[in-house]
C-alpha cells in the first residue's frame, strides 16, 4: 500500500461518501460495465485496442475484495474492488445476490452541511439543532452562556478542538474557536461540505466532500475532481475481464459518474421490465444538506443505446427522462440506467385536450372530482359480449334515454320548464339504476383480470374511454 494510500473506517467512509453510494461486499455477485468505467474517466477511450472482436455490454463477476481507502494529502475517499469473472457470465447462470457494505448506510448518524461563503469567511459554522443534539456531545442549555469543547477526529484519525456554544437571539447552536483553523487546512471553499457522523464508539468524527466541479477564481490546487482513473487502467481491467482473469477497479465516489460494479440482483430484475416511454419511475436522490433521501417523479422519454455502434443493446443509461420537478439537480440528469428507478406505473401517460374535457363535463350530473377511483372504473369498462360490436352505449350518471322512453307514456309535471318525477317515478328509476350499477360491477370484475383488453374495448366509445381518464 502507498504512503499516501490508508482504509478508512467503512462508516465513516460511506457517511463521507453519501447515503446513495452502494459498494459491493467480499463474495458478492455483480456486473461489470466497461462502458460505465470509461465514463469515469471523464476522456475518450478507445476500446480498439483490446484484442477482441465485441465486448459485452456488462461482465458477471465476483467479489473477492474491497479495499475503502483515503488520499492522505487530497482528503479523498475511493474504493479499491478486485473482481473474478464467472463462467455464462452473460446468461444462463443463477444468480445468489449477495450483500452490500452499504446496507447499514441507512442506519448511519451523520450530517452533511453544504458550506455557503458565509460558512467559509465568517470564522463560525451555524449546526441545526437537531443535528447539535444528536450527534454532538449534550450540552447543557441551562447555563446562561451554554459553550463546550468538543473533539471531533477527521478521516486520517487526527483530532480537532471545536467550541461549541449556543448563543444569539434566537439561540443557535455555533462552532467557533477552531473552525476557521480547519477551513484553512483543509482548503474548504464554497461548495465544499463537512460531515459530521457519531462513530459506533461514540466518537465524534469529521469529514468533507469536495464539490464536483470547483468555482473558477479559486486558489486551490483541487481540479474539482481530485483524482481520477486513467484510460489505460480502463483498457487493462477490460481485458483481463474478457480473458477471464481477476482485475481490479477504482472508484471515486466523488467523481459524478453512476457505480459501475453493479449488484447482480438489482440489473436482473430492472432488465425484466420492458422498458418504454412514457413510463412513470422515481428515483432517490440525496438532499437537505446532502444526508436525506428524497423522491423525484418522472417519465422515460425514450429508450435508446448511448453508443449503439459499440455498446448495442446495452442497458447502461439507456433511459432517458424527463422530470417533473424543475430543479436544477434533477435537470442535470438526462440520461439513467433503469436499476437506479423504481417503475410507478407502467402505463404511458395519456394526454386529453381541454376543450374535449370541457365538452365532457357538461354531460355529467355529478362533478367527477367527487367520486372515487372505483366509481370511475366502473364507469370506463365495458361489457364483454360487446367488445365486437360497434354500437354505443349510453352509461351516463343521469337517466338514461332508455328510461325516458319506458316513461313516456307516464304523466309529467313540469315547474319553470323544467319536469319534475313523481315518488313512484323517482322510485322506479332508482331501482334501474341500481341494477345497472350492480350489472357494471359484475362485468368490471371481469374485465379487470385483462387490463390490454379493457383498453381494446375502450376503443369503440371514445366517449367513455375520454371519460374514464379525466
Amino acid at each position: 500500500m502507498s504512503k499516501v494510500e490508508m482504509r478508512v473506517d467503512p462508516r465513516f467512509w460511506h457517511a463521507c461518501a453519501g447515503g446513495m453510494i452502494q459498494i459491493p461486499f467480499l463474495n458478492s455477485t455483480v456486473y461489470y460495465f466497461p462502458q460505465g468505467h470509461a465514463e469515469h474517466t471523464h476522456t475518450n477511450v478507445d476500446f480498439r485496442r483490446i484484442p477482441f472482436p465485441t465486448i459485452p455490454p456488462c461482465i458477471l463477476c465476483k467479489v473477492i475484495d474491497v479495499k475503502l481507502m483515503a488520499h492522505k494529502d487530497l482528503e479523498e475517499i475511493y474504493a479499491k474492488i478486485t473482481l473474478c469473472p464467472l463462467e455464462n457470465s452473460i446468461e444462463g447462470y443463477n444468480v445468489n445476490g449477495g450483500c452490500t457494505v452499504s446496507d447499514f448506510t441507512d442506519k448511519l448518524s451523520y450530517f452533511a452541511k453544504t458550506l455557503t461563503d458565509s460558512d467559509v469567511d465568517s470564522g463560525d459554522l451555524i449546526v441545526p439543532n437537531d443535528v447539535a443534539e444528536t450527534i454532538f456531545p449534550k450540552l447543557d442549555c441551562s447555563t446562561a452562556y451554554p459553550v463546550q469543547t468538543v473533539i471531533a477526529k477527521d478521516i486520517h484519525g487526527k483530532s480537532w478542538k471545536f467550541r461549541h456554544a449556543y448563543l444569539g437571539i434566537p439561540r443557535k447552536h455555533v462552532l467557533t474557536t477552531g473552525w476557521n483553523a480547519f477551513v484553512i487546512r483543509k482548503l474548504l471553499v464554497e461548495g465544499c461540505s463537512v460531515v459530521f457522523m457519531r462513530a459506533e464508539n461514540g466518537d465524534l468524527c469529521v469529514g468533507i466532500r469536495r464539490p464536483k466541479l470547483m468555482k473558477k477564481g479559486r486558489n486551490v490546487k483541487f481540479s474539482g475532481r481530485g483524482l481520477q482513473v486513467r484510460a489505460d487502467d480502463v483498457i487493462q481491467a477490460a481485458s483481463l475481464a474478457l480473458k477471464g482473469q481477476a482485475f481490479e477497479i477504482t472508484y471515486y465516489p466523488q467523481a459524478g459518474t453512476p457505480e459501475f460494479v453493479v449488484k447482480a440482483s438489482y440489473v436482473d430484475t430492472a432488465t425484466r421490465v420492458q422498458w418504454r416511454d412514457g413510463m412513470r419511475f422515481k428515483m432517490a436522490f440525496e438532499t437537505e444538506g446532502l444526508s436525506r433521501k428524497s423522491w423525484f417523479m418522472g417519465r422515460v422519454s425514450s429508450v435508446q443505446d448511448v453508443d449503439p455502434l459499440l455498446w448495442p443493446k446495452s442497458p447502461w443509461r439507456c433511459l432517458q427522462v424527463k422530470w417533473d420537478d424543475e430543479q436544477d439537480l434533477l435537470q442535470k440528469v438526462k440520461r439513467v440506467s433503469p436499476w437506479v428507478v423504481k417503475l410507478v406505473s407502467n402505463m404511458p401517460s395519456i394526454h386529453i385536450p381541454a376543450s374535449i374535457q370541457g365538452a365532457r363535463r357538461d354531460h355529467l350530473q355529478t362533478p367527477l372530482r367527487d367520486l372515487d377511483p372505483t366509481h370511475i372504473l366502473e364507469l370506463s369498462l365495458f361489457p364483454k359480449h360487446l367488445d365486437e360490436s360497434r354500437e354505443t352505449i349510453d352509461l351516463t350518471i343521469g337517466r338514461s334515454s332508455n328510461n325516458l322512453k319506458k316513461n313516456d307514456d307516464k304523466p309529467i309535471l313540469q315547474l319553470f320548464g323544467r319536469s319534475i318525477d313523481t315518488d313512484e317515478q323517482v322510485n322506479h328509476s332508482s331501482d334501474e339504476k341500481a341494477n345497472e350499477v350492480n350489472a357494471v360491477k359484475k362485468d368490471s370484475r371481469i374485465l379487470m383480470t385483462n387490463a390490454g383488453y379493457v383498453l381494446k374495448s375502450l376503443r369503440p366509445c371514445e366517449e367513455l374511454y375520454e371519460l374514464a381518464f379525466l
